[in-house]
């Protein structure tokens, strides 16, 4: 069907429903396929996987080479359903504003574009695994795939150009001792981690502890005990490390670190021809663009190793992000559409100049 932009939002709000009514958390992610297959058709668009698992769609005549602009989101969640709503001129569910809404407006957005014409090839990519370890991020890095010019959807609050991220530092915390009954087992293993998490707290503020683990019943003290620890930092890779060193020695006796994370942070100048073309498309719509520097994470992280010029853009409040109340309204959507198919349009006529300079 030919789109009329001024209906995008209405058609962006129908396709984020039927993705928020699907329940994707990592793993869980080509649950969606045959909803974005069945939408791609409705708008002049193909959908399918490449052989990393994630989700492509493209305009229906690509011939499956690298698209010189990508618009690259992610449609796995994190874990916990939400009833699935559309009233009052938004939606609202569980990936709604993290990430189902950017990837929807993307969707819609790439129709728009390709029925004016596009000048270079260009797709949208939901991202395998984004809220657990990226391996679709990691595996187009590692091939070599990875589009020269991308916009990250991710949120924004509508109006803002993410220039940069936060880097990430997970520490997995691991404890053992004596197991056994609770009347004679001893110290224990929990315990041990109890406090060793006290002295890892003082060396690595500030940082959150999102996963604890640690026995099966209440009168057994477990022999075993695990936790992960989520940094946060804008300083350099090697003072992270070097603090992650210490704070894996402070744990104490029985204790150690069994694995660690690092995502650098990144930045990019405002110049650069993505953010550029972000900008100039949101204040074609009247909105004054905010840039930032987003406290968290996304593939943007890694990807940024291997693009020419990248930026996140996006429908949705970030702050609602991960939790109960994800919401996004039809006419943030729309205009998301809009202006993710002005970038589109203005990185495909100035990609060969850029790409030869």
């Amino acid at each position: 069907m030919r789109l009329d932009p001024a209906s995008a939002g209405a058609t962006a709000a129908r396709l984020l429903y039927d993705l928020v009514s699907i329940y994707t958390p990592p793993g869980r992610e080509h649950e969606a396929l045959p909803v974005i297959e069945e939408w791609a058709s409705r708008l002049g668009l193909a959908a399918g996987l490449d052989r990393h698992g994630n989700i492509i769609v493209a305009p229906e005549d690509w011939n499956g080479s690298l698209p010189v602009v990508a618009l690259a989101s992610h449609v796995d969640t994190v874990p916990g359903m939400l009833k699935p709503v559309l009233e009052e001129g938004a939606v609202a569910g569980r990936g709604a504003v993290d990430a189902k809404g950017p990837l929807a407006a993307m969707i819609v957005g790439l129709s728009l574009a390709a029925a004016e014409g596009l000048e270079c090839s260009a797709a949208v990519m939901a991202l395998l695994g984004e809220e657990a370890e990226s391996p679709g991020a990691w595996g187009l890095l590692a091939s070599g795939e990875v589009p020269p010019f991308i916009v990250i959807g991710e949120p924004t609050g509508g109006d803002g150009v993410a220039i940069g991220y936060r880097g990430s530092l997970k520490l997995e915390a691991l404890c053992t001792g004596e197991g056994g009954h609770a009347a004679s087992s001893g110290e224990g293993a929990a315990w041990r981690l109890v406090e060793g998490l006290a002295k890892v707290k003082s060396v690595l503020e500030p940082s959150t502890l999102t996963v604890l683990r640690a026995g099966e019943a209440w009168n057994v003290a477990p022999s075993r005990a695990e936790a992960v620890i989520d940094k946060r930092f804008q300083e350099s890779p090697t003072d992270a490390l070097a603090a992650a060193a210490d704070a894996c020695g402070s744990l104490g006796p029985g204790c150690g670190c069994s694995r660690l994370w690092l995502l650098s942070p990144v930045r990019i100048p405002l110049a650069s021809p993505v953010p550029r073309s972000l900008v100039a498309a949101l204040r074609s719509e009247g909105v004054r663009p905010r840039v930032s520097v987003k406290q968290g994470t996304s593939d943007m992280n890694i990807l940024y190793w291997a693009a020419r010029s990248i930026a996140a853009y996006g429908p949705g409040d970030p702050r609602l992000a991960h939790t109960d109340r994800e919401r996004v309204s039809m006419e943030e959507l729309g205009r998301a559409a809009r202006v993710y198919a002005a970038v589109v349009r203005r990185l495909c006529r100035g990609a060969w100049e850029t790409l030869r300079s």
